[in-house]
């Protein structure tokens, strides 16, 4: 897996020490920071698309009411041209990046994507994103009190499918918590992340907002996690250390742009390119135990799984092996996709993910077998 991290040129005419350290970081890991150009603010997760799999995106109308006195700040997305995006998805539905919180087919937003689509009804609105984003599962939560940009970025993140990280709000505004947590619980197991809320404003008269950390870049394998050298900084690194145990956790000082209201999620965006993973069918090897693949799957596997879903991918995974097993060799993405066009059509919805985790214990598997190389 591939993936490219980009921030608008502005970002480095603007705030040039922590632009650098931010590449600088990244590097290390082999993962490029591109400059976006055609911009008119340092907040390109707002106005970039939203990269829904490996080859879809899909493009909001970035027309914030925040900003609506501020025409000059409004970056217009077809002014932006990235060479590795094509065939773009364009919706005229008004929403920020920012605001799209997505985990598989799971989505989180605030109810400020129902206030600024007001032309539409919500069950227009949800239906709409679903169908573009591919999400199963779409929980709203409140606008934090004070934020403008009605963003949910700044107050939850997914750990996994099954569980978000959110600002500990409890100690600033008790009420908006209780209003969050009760928005979430139902959905989600919650993990509570320190947070400290500033007092500082810039000279535009913003609130800064350092002591946000979940405001974090996400990637596959890393994430970077602002710090502002406060007390907090240490524990929260430390924290993230255990909720994502199969992660990086890089940190970038994040004060200066923090003082102007958003923090590494905010100026940054990342795009995602699967490689090709080609596999060879050791053409030597012998009739394979069933029992034992299977064995081994639910024994590696990370959530429940019945038989009878087991059964299903198998018999996926047997038909397209049978249909590639004269040419010798395979694709891995080919055999996911064909897993997950099966599942779909027995109307098995475990999502994209966790169809994949299965195929990829059994390769592994097979791959310790010799049947496969």
């Amino acid at each position: 897996m591939k993936e490219t991290v980009y921030v608008s040129a502005i970002l480095y005419d603007k705030f040039p020490k922590f632009a650098s350290e931010l590449a600088g970081t990244l590097s290390k890991y082999e993962i490029p920071v591109r400059k976006i150009d055609g911009t008119n603010d340092i907040w390109c997760r707002d106005y970039m698309p939203i990269q829904v799999n490996k080859d879809k995106f899909v493009q909001f109308k970035f027309d914030p009411d925040y900003l609506k006195d501020l025409p000059h700040l409004i970056s217009n997305p077809t002014d932006i041209h990235i060479p590795e995006l094509q065939d773009v998805i364009v919706s005229d539905l008004i929403v920020d990046g920012g605001n799209v919180i997505k985990h598989g087919k799971k989505l989180i937003t605030t109810d400020k994507i129902f206030i600024e689509n007001s032309r539409f009804s919500i069950d227009e609105i949800r239906n709409q994103i679903a169908r573009l984003l591919e999400i199963e599962t779409h929980v709203t939560v409140p606008c934090e009190p004070g934020d403008f940009t009605g963003h949910a970025d700044g107050m939850v993140r997914f750990i996994n499918d099954n569980t978000v990280l959110i600002n500990d709000f409890s100690k600033t505004d008790k009420s908006f918590f209780a209003s969050l947590l009760k928005s979430l619980e139902s959905n989600f197991n919650i993990e509570v992340l320190p947070y400290h809320l500033s007092s500082r404003k810039s000279k535009y008269g913003d609130f800064s907002i350092e002591g946000n950390y979940v405001n974090f870049l996400d990637l596959h394998d890393i994430i970077v996690l602002p710090i502002y050298s406060l007390k907090l900084d240490d524990v929260v690194y430390g924290q993230l250390t255990k909720v994502y145990p199969n992660k990086t956790i890089l940190t970038v000082k994040a004060n200066d742009v923090a003082l102007y209201g958003g923090s590494v999620n905010c100026v940054t965006w990342n795009r995602t390119e699967m490689e090709a993973k080609v596999i060879s069918i050791h053409k030597e090897s012998v009739g394979v135990d069933g029992t034992e693949v299977k064995n081994y799957v639910f024994e590696k596997i990370s959530f429940p799984l019945t038989e009878s879903i087991y059964v299903n991918i198998d018999d996926a995974i047997g038909d397209f092996w049978d249909s590639v097993e004269s040419k010798g060799f395979f694709n891995v993405s080919e055999i996911k996709d064909a897993v997950s066009s099966k599942l779909k059509a027995e109307k098995i919805l475990i999502g994209d993910e966790r169809s994949s985790e299965i195929v990829d214990l059994v390769f592994e598997k097979l791959l310790s077998l010799g049947v496969i190389k």
